[in-house]
């Protein structure tokens, strides 16, 4: 059989992802909007409340160790028994460590129901984090069909579990224990097919090193958590409950196609990282990714903005129109989103850690402090601003420092044709009607025609890459 190549490998791990991601996504994403509609605004405002509060802790399951992990294992595969040991060992205690303090404070600061909830949810939310360093072993073996296959079978049975219980009309209670029971299934899924792969071996010398390297991206991702999350976890914390229902529900949506930036992360981020010795290679996979990948975003911002209060109150109720300026303002968030994603894995790959803790931190500094005035003060319409802010700036100096380490390569071009495309399709779905579903499914025609026709495209690029996926499988 002929070796695949290196582009080879990465479509076919992207294609995985993809319908992995596609399939999983749409299952949660539908099950998610029941549990909504399920609850009403009342009841899950409790139920946001206790996911927004221990979703800020549970980030020390999985803190960026495992970014280190994936790094030095792109390089030297032989190592990953000894990595993915320590990953655990570290991840594992920090998580206990935070599950407990956060239900400590939990028990002072909320009610017996919230309470509840919290334990239930923050125990949940504590082993999916834990699921990162697994999923890191599959990436480091190129293996992304057992991450499709971890994600689909979970989502399935998250699925089919929670609809038979609100079928049978179960309590908030049982809905968040069968939460935590599906996420004890996925979480002993995934160790047992990454023991298959590499079992954890113990040493010493790594764990010093793991130590020594991992510092920095564990202060970015809690940072990078907190001046993302930090918006609904104040919100959570100031027990504003019905400004918690209305930002969780937009941002249900936000994150649902947050997610498809997984494409990028779990599929391209090992080739970035093993071409970071080779310029010419890494910027062409540099400008595919941008061109194939991150413009997806602009669209679907494009979508939330002109379809907002019609997404809001036809995906969940009528008593959530509330939140559709909330979805708008998230809505360009997401356009910023799919870039940060792809230029910070570009940053890592070229070892410069410290620049992105420095930016992390003075975004964190502004994010946390915008917060802690405005949120009390504006509610959700606020967390959502500044969350927009964040992501906005973080994409532009991302950007500019690439363009640095690169050589001014001009990569800021390849977003304007994006950028006036999807203005177009905002007009398009403005002119068509608030409430007609007909712009919503011509969009993505307008928004790639439009790039088509301006020469964004080749068809001879799009021929190649669909052969080499083709040829991937």
């Amino acid at each position: 059989m002929v070796p695949k190549s290196r582009l080879q490998i990465v479509l076919r791990n992207a294609a995985f992802v993809t319908v992995a991601n596609g399939v999983s996504q749409v299952l949660l994403a539908i099950t998610g909007i029941a549990i909504v509609r399920y609850l009403g605004l009342s009841l899950y405002s409790d139920y946001a409340t206790a996911m927004l509060y221990m979703s800020l802790f549970s980030v020390l399951g999985r803190l960026g160790f495992h970014r280190v992990f994936l790094r030095e294992c792109s390089r030297d595969v032989d190592l990953t028994p000894h990595y993915f040991a320590a990953t655990l060992l570290l991840n594992g205690g920090l998580a206990f460590l935070g599950w407990v303090a956060a239900l400590s404070i939990a028990y002072f600061r909320y009610d017996s129901r919230v309470f509840a909830l919290t334990v239930l949810l923050g125990t949940s939310l504590m082993l999916m984090s834990l699921r990162r360093t697994s999923t890191t072993v599959f990436q480091v073996h190129q293996k992304m069909h057992f991450t499709a296959l971890v994600s689909i079978v979970g989502s399935l049975f998250y699925t089919i579990v929670f609809f038979a219980a609100m079928v049978s009309k179960a309590s908030i209670f049982v809905l968040a224990g069968l939460h935590l029971i599906m996420s004890v299934f996925n979480f002993l899924l995934s160790c047992g097919l990454s023991f298959r792969l590499s079992f954890p071996r113990f040493h010493r010398p790594i764990l010093k090193k793991l130590l020594s390297f991992g510092w920095y991206f564990c202060a970015i991702d809690i940072m990078l958590v907190a001046y993302t999350q930090s918006n609904g976890f104040i919100l959570a914390v100031f027990n504003l409950k019905e400004q918690v229902g209305i930002y969780n529900a937009a941002f249900r949506m936000f994150a649902l196609l947050q997610m498809i930036g997984q494409v990028i992360e779990s599929a391209i981020a090992p080739a970035l990282y093993g071409a970071s010795n080779e310029p010419e290679r890494m910027l062409r996979g540099i400008k595919l990714a941008i061109r194939y990948f991150t413009v997806g975003g602009i669209l679907l911002g494009a979508i939330f903005l002109g379809r907002a209060e019609w997404l809001m109150t036809t995906v969940f109720k009528a008593e959530f129109a509330a939140s559709a300026n909330v979805l708008m303002l998230l809505g360009v968030t997401i356009g910023c989103r799919f870039p940060v994603i792809l230029l910070s894995h570009i940053i890592y790959a070229m070892n410069k850690e410290q620049f992105m803790l420095a930016v992390t931190a003075c975004l964190t500094a502004f994010s946390v402090v915008s917060c802690l005035i405005l949120v009390p003060l504006y509610g959700a319409i606020a967390a959502a601003a500044i969350l927009l802010v964040s992501e906005g700036a973080m994409a532009l100096v991302c950007l500019i420092q690439v363009e640095r380490l690169l050589g001014k390569v001009g990569l800021w071009k390849l977003f304007v044709l994006p950028i006036l495309s999807g203005a177009t399709t905002l007009v398009v779905l403005r002119v068509s009607g608030g409430q007609s579903v007909s712009g919503l499914l011509v969009s993505p025609l307008v928004f790639f025609g439009f790039l088509w026709l301006a020469g964004y495209y080749r068809i001879t690029e799009v021929v190649f890459l669909a052969k080499m996926l083709v040829r991937s499988r």
